[in-house]
Formats: structure tokens, sequence, C-alpha cells
């Protein structure tokens, strides 16, 4: 779990009919280019990932080969649920099983089918949930903020409004000197009938420019009133489980 604490923050949120993912790309160093956080498994699912990058990495391709082996098998795409359901089956028996460790690494899964759009959040624990909308990664308790209080405005958003609500929520993770630039994030879209696409990074700034301006921090009033410790606490979908009889559906396979 303190591994995704301590990963580069992410958020995912959905209205109507479309889904969106906006991630803050870190650099390690100043000589090194930002690693993905966002990864495409299908022509309507996406992915990303905070904590272990090479943990998301390995469950990114395992996500990719279901699609490609159920899309083979049955000439359709896989079912967001029935492939939230195959992850979980990956993921759990890593929690119990003696030589391994559990996967340190949160997902958000985004996607849409032919009826409704779709965001999951996974956890280490191999916990599921659907959620209309969600944060995690280090200090995304202020995006998640952001989120529960304008939750109600997501389902009739625009593209539009959904991206600043979006970009706002993910700037709300930012201190310090470390600033939300067009630079330093990615924004995926998919729709309905819209399949998997990045946005631009002229299009990123265009956004990033419409924002309100941040209020600045009173670093003293910090140190006085420290905010209480909130990394160790599990982080609380928005929405709903995944409804049981569809995350249990290959469990009879």
């Amino acid at each position: 779990m303190e591994a995704v604490n301590q990963g580069a923050p992410s958020v995912g949120l959905k209205s109507k009919e479309y889904s969106l993912l906006l991630t803050h790309n870190r650099l390690i160093s100043k000589f090194s280019e930002p690693q993905r956080k966002i990864l495409q498994v299908d022509d309507s699912i996406a992915v990303a990932i905070s904590g272990l990058t090479s943990d998301g990495y390995v469950l990114g391709s395992y996500l990719t080969n279901e699609c490609i082996k159920y899309k083979f098998t049955n000439d359709e795409a896989i079912p967001i649920p029935r492939l939230c359901s195959r992850l979980q089956l990956k993921m759990q028996p890593c929690t119990q099983l003696y030589g391994e460790r559990p996967f340190g690494v949160g997902l958000l899964i985004i996607g849409a089918d032919s009826k409704k759009t779709h965001l999951f959040h996974s956890c280490p624990s191999a916990n599921i949930y659907e959620c209309n909308a969600m944060a995690i990664g280090s200090r995304s308790q202020s995006a998640r903020t952001h989120l529960i209080n304008n939750m109600k405005k997501f389902e009739n958003s625009s593209l539009n409004e959904l991206i600043q609500h979006g970009l706002y929520a993910l700037r709300e993770t930012y201190r310090g000197e470390d600033k939300l630039e067009y630079s330093n994030c990615s924004v995926v879209v998919i729709g309905l009938n819209t399949p998997f696409y990045e946005l631009d990074k002229e299009t990123i700034k265009s956004f990033i420019d419409k924002l309100t301006p941040k209020k600045p921090i009173d670093e003293s009033s910090d140190e006085e009133n420290p905010e209480p410790e909130t990394e160790n606490v599990q982080p609380t979908p928005v929405v709903s489980n995944v409804p049981d009889d569809e995350l249990n559906d290959d469990m009879v396979d």
C-alpha cells in the first residue's frame, strides 16, 4: 500500500459519454525523460499506474494479452468488468502465497462499451472498485477532495469541462516548486464513440492556462497545525463496488 501512496499522482473520472485519465509524469533526474504512467491495453481501454512502475508494466502487459486472447476467441472486445475480474484473479494469489509479494502498484482502469463508460480502481490487495471518480498516489487526498465536492457535476459534463475538473484535481497534488505544466502531465480520453486518444501538449497547455490561479499555501500555518497523517489510510472509492455477478464471472472457468 505504501508504494502506491508514494507513487506519482493519477486521477480518473468519467461522465455519461467520456472517461478520462490524468497523470503526473515525474522526472527521476534532470538527465532523464519522464516515465509514462498511462498504458493503452485495447482500443477502448487504458490504465494509469501509481507505485512500482515495473509492476505496473507487468500488469499492463497481462491486461493487453487478455484483451487479445478474448478478441481472438470471441471476435469482440472483452467486457471491462470481465477484464477486471481476470486482473483480480492474477493479483490475489500474490497476497497469500509463500515466496510471493503483492504487486506494489495501484491502477486506474478506464474504458467504454456500447452502453456506458467505466472507471475501476485496483489496489495491491487485489480489491477492485468501480468509481465515478478517483485519485491515487502521493498527496492524492487533496485531489479526492475536489472530486468529491464536484462529483455531481461529472455525469452531465462535456469533455472540456471534464478535462478542466481533472486538471484542477491533479494540480492539487503538486507542492513546492513542482507545478502543473503541459510538459509533466498526460491526459487520455476514451468515449462511447471515441477510441483511445491522448491530448497533445499544446491542447493540454490551453486547458492549463484556463485554470483559476492556485491559492498560495501558508507554510507557517501548516507547521503550527500539521495535517493528520493519511498516507497509511486506504483510499476510499467515490462510489460503489463492482457488481459481484460481474466480478465473479471467471471464477467458474
